[in-house]
C-alpha cells in the first residue's frame, strides 16, 4: 500500500511484532508482527501472533461462534480455554493471536485486552493490538497502543517501526513517521524493513518522496 512519492509497498510491512519479524539486529526480530516468535507479529500457541496488515474493517462476529468457513482453528475450544483460566492471560493472548491470524480484528482486540487487563507489561501484546486496532479501521488508537507498548519496553523495535508505518499512511503524518523511524535507528543502527532494506534508507526515500 505504497502512498504517493514513494517507491515502498508498504503493505509487506505491517506483521505481527509479537511475531512479526521486521527489524534485525543481525537477526530479524519482527514488525507489524505480534512476537509469535510469537507485526503489524504471533502464532496460536506464543505470547502473540504473526500477519500482514490489513486497513478494512474485520467482519465482527459474537464471541460464541465457533470458527469461519474453511478454518482449521477451534476459536470456541480456544475461548472456553481461556475462559476456564480467565485469570491467566497466555489463554487469552493465544485467543487473540488466533483471531489476529483468521483476520478477526474485532474478536482479536477482546482477547487482548483481557489479556493486558491481567499482564499490562507485555510489549508484544501491546503491539498486536495496536496493529488489530489498524486492520479495524482506528489509526489513532493503533498509535496510541504503540505507545503503550514503548511505555513497557521503550526499545521495542517493532512497536516503534508499526508506529511509523501508522503516521505516514494512515494519518499521512509524514514528520512524524520520520521522527519515529531516526528514534528506531538510534537505538538500533542497524534496523531494517521486513524486505532487509535499512530504515536509514526507508527515511531517505520517504523524505525525497515527500
Amino acid at each position: 500500500m505504497a502512498k504517493k512519492g514513494t517507491n515502498i509497498d508498504m503493505s509487506q510491512y505491517m506483521k505481527k511484532n509479537s511475531a512479526f519479524i521486521l527489524i534485525a539486529v543481525g537477526v530479524m526480530v519482527g514488525f507489524f508482527i505480534g512476537l509469535n516468535i510469537s507485526l503489524l507479529m504471533g502464532g496460536g500457541g506464543g505470547p502473540s501472533a504473526s500477519s500482514t496488515p490489513v486497513v478494512s474493517v474485520a467482519n465482527v462476529q459474537p464471541l460464541g461462534e465457533s470458527k469461519p468457513a474453511g478454518s482449521s482453528v477451534d476459536f470456541e475450544a480456544l475461548r472456553k480455554q481461556a475462559e476456564a483460566d480467565a485469570g491467566n492471560a497466555i489463554g487469552w493472548t493465544r485467543l487473540g493471536n488466533a483471531y489476529f491470524d483468521a483476520d478477526m480484528p474485532a474478536l482479536s482486540i477482546e482477547a487482548y485486552k483481557k489479556s493486558l487487563a491481567i499482564d499490562a507489561g507485555n510489549a508484544d501484546v501491546w503491539t498486536d493490538l495496536g496493529v488489530m486496532y489498524r486492520r479495524n479501521n482506528e489509526p489513532e488508537r493503533a498509535v496510541e497502543i504503540f505507545n503503550r507498548a514503548l511505555v513497557a519496553n521503550p526499545g521495542h523495535e517493532t512497536a516503534r517501526f508499526n508506529k511509523g508505518i501508522v503516521l505516514l499512511h494512515d494519518l499521512k503524518d509524514v514528520a512524524g513517521a520520520v521522527a519515529t523511524w531516526e528514534e528506531l535507528v538510534r537505538l538500533n543502527p542497524g534496523a531494517t524493513t521486513p524486505t532487509g532494506q535499512p530504515v536509514r534508507q526507508l527515511i531517505e526515500d520517504v523524505r525525497k518522496g515527500g
